[in-house]
Order: C-alpha cells, then structure tokens, then sequence
C-alpha cells in the first residue's frame, strides 16, 4: 500500500478462494470505466517485480486477480477486484499488468453443445441473462441487478419479455367445424354431427358423437396428407357429459393415429384416455413418426367415442390441430393453440389465413415480428456475450459488471453485482459540478468521422443492420434492420452468424450515437466517485459557458491525482436557466422575459 498525494494506493495478488497472497509495490495504476467498452472496467498496473512464485501467479489464466483501488486518506476504503489478462516482463525488471472485469469469462465462455435452453426463458429478458450467467458461472455470479430490482424479485414493471415466433401449419381441414358441418370427417358406427349452443372448446360448434351400433369401434377420421419419416403433434379438446357405462373399447376417448404400409394397416399412435366423469374436459395429445415407406403418404386421424350403443353418452370433441414437430411453441414448453383461418390476426404475434376454402381447408399462422427462436439457440463457438448482446441492444439494454467478489460465497471469487441498464447508466446519483479549482482541462468534441472506443460513430443519421445465419433447418437466412428509414451517413454493420433478433437492435445504436453528439473531455482531480451515468455540469471558457451532460466514461490515475472524463447526451445551458436554478419551481422569480 502506498500514499501519493494523499491517495491511498493499493494492489494486490489474490487467490482463487479469495485469500491474499501478496501485496505488490506499484509505480502506475489507473483503472477505466467505460459504458461503451466490453469489459466496462478496464485498467493497468506496473509493479516491482515479485517472487518468482508470485509472478508464475500473474501469469494469465493462472486464476489468480488482482485488488486494485486509490482512495482519498480521508475516505472509506474501496477497492475492485479484476481477472489478469495481460502480463509483460519490461526492460527495467518491472511487471506491467493489464486486467478486467468479469465481462471478460463471458466473452470466453461457449457452450459444448447446441444449447436451446433460453427457449424457455423468453417470458423475460432478465430471465435469459440469469440462465446465461449460471452457464458461465453456476452459482458464484453473486446477483444480478435489472433496473432498480434484483433478479428473482416480482415486479412486472421490470419484466421485459422476449418472444419469439415461428410460422406453423394447421393440416387439420375443419378441425374447428365452424363451418356447421362435419365436411371431412367421417363416421364409423356412429352419428356425429356439427353441434352449437352447447359446449365448445373455442367458437361456436363442436362435433358430436354418438353410437349407434353394438360396437364399441365408434370414431370419426380424417385423412391427412404427409412427409415419410417425419415427426407430427395432433391434439384435439375432449369433453364427456357424463361417466361412461357398459361396454367400453380400450380406444375409447382417445385419438388415434394409423396408416398403411404395403396394404397393411398399422395404428401408429394414440394419445392418452380422456376422463370420464361428469362434464369432464381435457386437451389430449399425441407426437408421432411417419414410417419411412407410407401407403399414399397419408394418415388418418381417428377421434374416438368408444362406447356401444347401449347405455350410451354423447362426446363432443373440438380444435383439432395437427403440425409438424414437437408441438410445443418457440418456449419449447407451451402447446402450440389451436389456430385456423379464422383466428383473430395479432393473437398472439401471429396472421393467420386459409389455404383454401373458408372453414374447410389447412391453415396458417405467419409471424407479424420476424424474431425466430434461432435468435435464443446458443451455439458452440459463439461466446456468452455473442449470444446476450443482439438480444440485449435490441430492447436498448447494455450489460456489464463493476467487478468480482470474494464475500458472496467465501471460498471462492464470484462477481458482484450485473447490472442491466438503459443508456443513461445504472442509477441516479448526486450531480457532479466541475468549474474552476477542480476543472484542470476540458474540450469540446464535435466529428463527422471520429469513432469510439466500440467502433460507432461520433456521427451518423441512419443504421444499418445485415444480419445472416443459417437457420434450425440450415437453411440459409438473412435480415435487415433499418433505423430511421432513411439517411446520408448511415453507419452500416455485417452480423455473419447471427440470427435476428426482430427490429430494435439499430434503433438502440441509433439513440447511442445521437445521445454522444456533442462530446466534452476533460480531467479533474482525482474523484473516484465520478461514473459513468453520473449527471456533470461544467462551466468554462473552453466550451463558451456552461454545459449539462452524462458521464460515459472516466480514468482514475491515483499516481497522477487525476479523473478524465468523457460525456454525452451534452447540451448548453445559460446561467439563467432553471437548471442552474436551485430550490423549487415556486421559490424562483422574475418572468420569461428576464431570461433573454
């Protein structure tokens, strides 16, 4: 530990359970804070060279980190504590050392294996963060920060959900019988008829069986086209008046699957019996395969009743759908509904349309947001941030970590805390006044050309999105996203591997560079309590007056006594202003007139 003007300066050589192993004698230190950076704490150290058993710990990858901090005599200690990522053997014998945040294990993590978990996760998007960080960390990322909210809290103010949406086919002709009719389907020893002004599982009719023979192989069917050596879902809504008596199939209240195969006729499913009690409803439903060598490629679906004449109860089944897959929706957890023609366009993300005739043909659903679940399938080789960062610039949310922790689980190092913020940083915190004493250097930056730290732009009225990737069936794909629709300086990005993430990505980088538009950069004494979101006001004759903005980014050099900055969203204010007022509105005097 060392004292320079009266700053407190400390590195360390910490263990990967936590322990301190040495403390190391520093000539340099200075750390970054920078929103637009990955990771957003960076920083450099030079140091007198250790042990030789202590410098093979500086090795990177090593596990060994690094505390580091600079604090004023007078203040609380505060240090952060970072993963090594760079060591170089000087000339002189000293050890410079460069180092990160915890961004930088998700920027080295992949998974083994396809990974469709997040499938099930886009009810929200801090619900996809929290599945990513416990791949990369299992337990010890500490907690997880969204908004004003820690995760695992229930706030649907901060729940922002990530839906994605794949198109569907409904093979089913009439599977709703909204037509009135039972046009399609046909009866086997028994009556069945389009039935309303009783119960349905959704519009208006329902079909109605009843037996009329002594036979229990009481059903009605439907032939539908297919693929050989293809996976289906059928399910279809059961509803039973009363409990079931007297002779009984083991068929009954059941659907069932067959085909032939070389003339011979196979059953090649049945779904679960549905219940027999008074009113008794239930979706049933039921995967099946096509066999590689189908008669006619086609199948036929059968709704059994079950029963024989005697003793007799009416079953009324309805929604009948049939797609291809799993039949389970882009969670991978919900049933696909049912849909036709005839559903509302927008439920639930979705147009739908018929394929033929009204209330008599198959069906489709078309995604309205061009968002497929490709976008949530995590593959190997494409690291943890990869993965976050379409999903998270596309709802204008910016991830990052302020450093690692040992007092989470002692034991172990962990993370602190991650936060998801929007572009104005992670809280609110008191304003920051730089005039003269504390103000050592300031500009004002304005450029066409320049760029930051990330790549974008200083300037650009436009963003221009290309996005291409092979989807789950490698066929090749390829999006656009375009925020604003037009422009002359449009800055334009290639996504090669990258599924879409819908529309919102380019508008969030669009807001980033107009909210960094007019720059100021300047160095003050050191304040290790300047951070980036933080509100500043500066005045100086450099900028013509007065200025109002937030910081984006900052360096703390403890050696030197010095904090640089760097702003955005930065406008000019008069003196007069009701910003550089104080009080309340109704404490202030005077009329507009008086502020010319």
């Amino acid at each position: 530990m060392a004292v320079v003007q009266n700053i407190v300066i400390t590195v360390q050589l910490v263990s990967p359970t936590g322990s301190t192993v040495a403390t190391l004698n520093p000539t340099e230190l200075s750390w970054t804070q920078d929103e637009s950076g990955s990771p957003m704490f960076t920083g450099r150290t030079t140091v007198a060279m250790p042990t030789a058993a202590q410098f093979a710990m500086l090795r990177p990858g090593a596990g060994y980190f690094l505390r580091v901090g600079g604090w004023l005599a007078e203040q609380d200690t505060q240090t952060y504590l970072f993963k090594i990522t760079d060591r170089t053997r000087t000339p002189l014998g000293l050890v410079e050392l460069q180092f990160g945040g915890p961004e930088i294990d998700l920027q080295a993590y992949t998974p083994t294996a396809v990974d469709r978990g997040p499938w099930a996760q886009q009810w929200a998007v801090d619900a996809i963060i929290a599945y990513v960080l416990d791949a990369v960390w299992g337990t010890r990322w500490g907690k997880y920060s969204y908004g004003d909210k820690t995760f695992g809290e229930s706030d649907p103010s901060v729940i922002v959900p990530f839906p994605t949406y794949a198109p569907a086919t409904n093979l089913i002709a009439n599977g709703g019988f909204e037509s009135g009719t039972t046009t399609g389907w046909t009866a086997m020893a028994c009556t069945a008829s389009a039935v309303s002004g009783s119960w349905t599982s959704s519009g208006a009719y329902a079909i109605r069986l009843f037996p009329n023979s002594n036979s229990a192989n009481s059903y009605v069917y439907t032939t539908v086209n297919v693929e050989p050596n293809t996976t289906y879902t059928v399910s279809a809504t059961i509803r039973v008046g009363q409990p079931m008596t007297g002779t009984v199939a083991d068929t009954a209240r059941r659907i069932l699957i067959t085909g032939s195969v070389n003339g011979q006729g196979y059953e090649l499913a049945r779904s679960a019996q549905g219940p027999s009690s008074t009113n008794g409803t239930q979706r049933l439903s039921r995967t099946f395969t096509t066999p590689a060598m189908l008669d006619s490629n086609q199948v036929a679906i059968r709704l059994y009743h079950g029963q024989t004449s005697t003793g007799f109860v009416g079953i009324l089944w309805d929604d009948v759908l049939m797609v291809e897959g799993d039949g389970l929706d882009t969670d991978s957890v919900t049933p696909i509904p049912y849909f036709d023609g005839d559903t509302v366009d927008g439920t639930a993300g979705y147009n739908y349309d018929w394929q033929g005739s009204a209330k008599a043909s198959t069906a489709t659903r078309t995604p309205i947001i061009d968002r497929s679940p490709d976008m949530l399938t995590w593959s190997p080789g494409q690291s943890a941030w990869d993965f976050l960062q379409p999903i998270l610039q596309s709802v204008g949310l910016h991830l990052w970590c302020d450093s690692y922790d040992i007092d989470f689980r002692p034991g172990s190092v962990s993370t602190r805390v991650f936060w998801a913020t929007n572009q104005f940083g992670f809280k609110s915190t008191a304003r920051r006044t730089l005039q003269g004493f504390n103000l050592l250097d300031i500009s004002q930056v304005d450029s066409w050309s320049a760029e930051f730290s990330d790549g974008t732009p200083m300037y650009a009225d436009q963003v221009i999105l290309h996005y291409t990737w092979n989807d789950s069936l490698n066929q090749p794909r390829e999006a656009y996203d375009v925020y604003p629709a037009t422009g002359k300086k449009p800055y334009f990005m290639e996504l090669e591997d990258t599924p879409f993430a819908g529309k919102g990505r380019a508008q969030g980088i669009y807001n980033r560079i107009s909210s960094r538009a007019t720059m100021l950069q300047g160095i003050t004494w050191f304040e290790r309590g300047t951070f980036p979101g933080q509100q500043i006001a500066v005045t100086a004759d450099a900028i013509g007056g007065s200025a109002v903005g937030y910081v984006e980014a900052t360096t703390h050099d403890p050696f030197r006594g010095t904090t640089e900055f760097r702003t955005k969203q930065t406008i000019a204010y008069t003196s007069k202003s009701w910003f550089a007022a104080t009080g309340t509105w109704a404490s202030q005097t005077g009329t507009w007139a008086d502020e010319a």
